[in-house]
């Protein structure tokens, strides 16, 4: 059974599954280049079929992430315009109240009237949506429109591989169809929804909301005010920041899985005054810090009660929140947590993967099959490219750099070689990961044994924020060397944080956090990518080192690289000296970048 999957929000992305196994997988960002792009995925759709051999007629049903979704946030800029509205003085509140007074008395005389109108409402806005399938000539019975919240579900269920156990799946981001958060439980093959919080009730939308508050990009630079939170979480004001933050929310009672705003709290969606009011004046590491306290404390307590409610402590957890690495660190160390999947890149570009995996589950629930779905597996979803696309790429760019070019018959060795001389290696081959974390096939390597090493990257490229850590990619099978990992949970899609060895962080100070000393590291297995594994074993030989500092290749605010043209593009903007791209070994001649 082949189902595409959709998601036409923000981050948009196309996924294609047979048989429930992930074939395809691909952001409409890396295709159109603009970061985070939205709307309808119409280029990644082509190429996920394309990639697959597959034709639009050949597919058996076609699954949209979420019932109702708009798709008016989807550019940088439009998220940002919505939430400076949030933030901005509103002199019709009275009237805006009268609105909702108004709504309140026609939903009260008139339920039937209003059920019909919302739902004539939903089904306009997904005809707009299915319009463009139509055009490709696929029948509209095969489209189905699934909650966005059983994406989220779904697809860390389906993607752990453990059908034969009971899984309590946990999902959590913003907002999506009217909610915030879910509690399930994952049964042979099946889901079942125990709680929910609507989307008034949103803590994690909390995160973006400071995260605008700061002067970053919501939805997307909640990682930087996390990054931060480390260098103030010991500082008597940041804990005042966190009982603030704690006195938004609170759980009903002792054994409730779903918690509500308290006694005068607004709902999330008008509580940017509020917040402004409170936070005006406040250091910006406090903030951080105490958000980033609140987070962890309230939310450890919710997967507690969760826990004890049903009994089960194998979690799988889906949803933007948990991109949240420190988070998750934090889960995972629970003792009553027996084992935790997280699935990669678990913001909604994901649920393009879940809307099919929750599409597939359900066909095969009403035709009367079993589900044996094996575990999700490496990331690598995307396009690969040949050395002969590499060095047709190579001959028609117009570089504005003097270049060298060889193709090398051990590409590996010979990156390892250049990382072990202390340079800046930029790689490209094989497919392209899934997601926001590169996994070494559209990466930037350099060696992790210097603290230096991460000014020289932000100066070449990257331009991160001064306190932002790198993250290492390490051997699977040296990882107890390097990182504090006692119930040995598989970490192979950097999501997840771990604390680092103190025997060995001074010989890794490049891709660990300074303060912490924590790290979210990519570890490897030779089985999933035999030629990144070997880079790392050449390495290994040359230094004694297994682990490396693997970082996404891209300009600033660009999304990852994806084809041989983008590799070159960004190599030839930014003061990168090496590129690997396929077998070929692409180097600056110029004069000011020196001898290696």
């Amino acid at each position: 059974m082949r189902v595409l999957g959709i998601h036409d929000g923000h981050s948009a992305s196309a996924a294609l599954l047979e048989d429930g196994k992930v074939l395809a997988a691909v952001q409409e960002e890396r295709l159109t280049r603009q970061k985070n792009e939205g709307g309808f995925p119409r280029r990644a759709i082509q190429d996920v079929l394309d990639m697959s051999g597959v034709s639009a007629a050949s597919l058996d049903q076609v699954a949209f992430s979420g019932y109702g979704r708009t798709t008016s946030l989807c550019s940088r800029d439009e998220i940002i315009a919505a939430f400076a509205r949030q933030f901005q003085t509103r002199r019709a509140e009275p009237f805006k109240e009268v609105g909702r007074t108004l709504r309140r008395v026609r939903r009260a005389i008139a339920p039937v009237f209003e059920r019909e109108r919302q739902a004539e409402k939903l089904r306009l806005k997904q005809a707009t949506r299915i319009q463009p399938l139509l055009d490709l000539g696929l029948p509209a019975a095969k489209v189905t429109f699934l909650e966005h919240h059983l994406c989220h579900a779904s697809s860390a269920y389906y993607g752990c591989g453990n059908l034969s156990d009971d899984m309590l799946v946990l999902t959590c981001d913003g907002a999506g169809d009217g909610v915030c958060a879910t509690v399930q439980r994952g049964r042979g093959g099946r889901l079942e929804r125990l709680a929910h919080v609507g989307d008034d009730e949103s803590a994690a939308l909390l995160y973006s909301l400071v995260t605008y508050m700061l002067g970053f990009v919501p939805l997307e630079h909640e990682y930087k005010l996390m990054g931060m939170a480390p260098y103030a979480e010991t500082s008597e004001r940041s804990r005042r920041l966190c009982r603030l933050f704690h006195s938004l929310f609170s759980f009903p009672t002792p054994d409730a899985m779903a918690w509500h705003r308290n006694p005068g709290v607004p709902s999330v969606f008008e509580l940017a005054s509020r917040l402004k009011a409170d936070l005006d004046f406040q250091r910006f590491d406090e903030i951080a810090a105490g958000l980033q306290l609140f987070v962890e404390e309230f939310f450890l307590d919710w997967v507690r009660r969760a826990i004890r409610a049903t009994g089960i402590g194998r979690v799988a957890l889906g949803g933007g929140l948990f991109m949240n690495v420190k988070l998750n660190q934090r889960i995972m160390e629970l003792p009553e947590v027996e084992s935790i999947f997280i699935f990669p890149s678990c913001a909604d570009e994901s649920n393009s993967i879940g809307a099919a995996y929750a599409a597939y589950g359900q066909s095969c629930a009403a035709a009367g099959r079993g589900l044996e779905l094996p575990p999700l597996g490496p990331a690598y979803w995307g396009r690969a490219f040949t050395s002969a696309d590499a060095k047709q790429a190579i001959d028609a760019y117009p570089f504005s750099k003097s270049i060298r070019v060889s193709r090398c018959d051990d590409i590996e060795a010979r990156c390892a070689e250049l990382l072990a001389g202390q340079q800046v290696v930029a790689r490209c081959k094989g497919r392209m990961e899934f997601g926001a974390r590169s996994l070494g096939n559209r990466s930037i390597l350099a060696n992790p044994s210097q603290w230096q090493t991460v000014h020289v990257i932000n100066s070449m490229i990257k331009m991160r924020d001064f306190w932002m850590p790198f993250a290492p990619s390490l051997m699977a099978e040296h990882q107890h060397q390097y990182v504090v990992n006692p119930k040995h949970v598989a970490a192979p899609y950097m999501i997840l944080a771990f604390d680092s060895r103190p025997e060995v962080f001074q010989s890794i100070t490049a891709v660990t956090h300074p303060y912490d000393r924590s790290c979210r590291p990519q570890i490897v297995e030779k089985s999933w990518n035999p030629d990144y594994h070997r880079l790392l074993e050449k390495f290994r030989e040359r230094t004694g080192q297994g682990i490396i500092l693997n970082t996404s290749f891209n300009l600033h605010g660009f999304p990852i690289v994806y084809s041989p043209r983008d590799a070159l593009e960004v190599f030839d903007r930014s003061g990168l000296r090496y590129l690997a791209v396929e077998d070929y070994l692409v180097e600056e001649t110029s004069p000011a970048a020196g001898g290696e």
